[in-house]
């Protein structure tokens, strides 16, 4: 069974290392592990960080998985992985506590995006939030 995990993206520059501290000690209580990814892991799929084995990401050779070289994620991300909807909004409430605002991209890890990179959900993440904009 998989761990509660939170993984964070984008943490490792300015205070994100203070915030990702103060929010592994809060959410400890809850059973939840919080898992700062490196920028050079970006390239392994959602899955594989989160710790289930054999997540591949589909369609991609794996030279093309190494290490990642390129440019830090535009917005910091969060991912929320083997929570309840009730724990998720538990967790929704500690961010602003710990620093985490509404501009942080976050998401729940699927059986679907546990096969995609940080680079790939990220994007997928903004456009959706850039077309909600659009609507209001």
């Amino acid at each position: 069974m998989l761990g509660k995990k939170i993984l964070l993206y984008g943490f490792s520059e300015g205070n994100g290392n203070m915030q990702a501290e103060n929010l592994a000690f809060k959410v400890r209580k809850m059973g939840v592990e919080v898992v700062p990814v490196a920028k050079r892991d970006y390239l392994r799929t959602l899955g594989e960080a989160a710790g289930i084995p054999g997540t591949k990401m589909l369609g991609v050779p794996s030279v093309l998985r190494g290490e990642y070289q390129g440019p830090d994620l535009p917005v910091r991300m969060i991912v929320m992985a083997g929570v309840t909807s009730r724990e998720m909004d538990e967790l929704l409430v500690i961010f602003p506590t710990c620093g985490i605002t509404k501009n942080d991209l976050k998401a729940m890890l699927t059986p679907v995006n546990a096969q995609w990179n940080a680079l790939g959900l990220s994007h997928e993440l903004m456009d959706e939030h850039r077309m909600m904009g659009e609507q209001r």
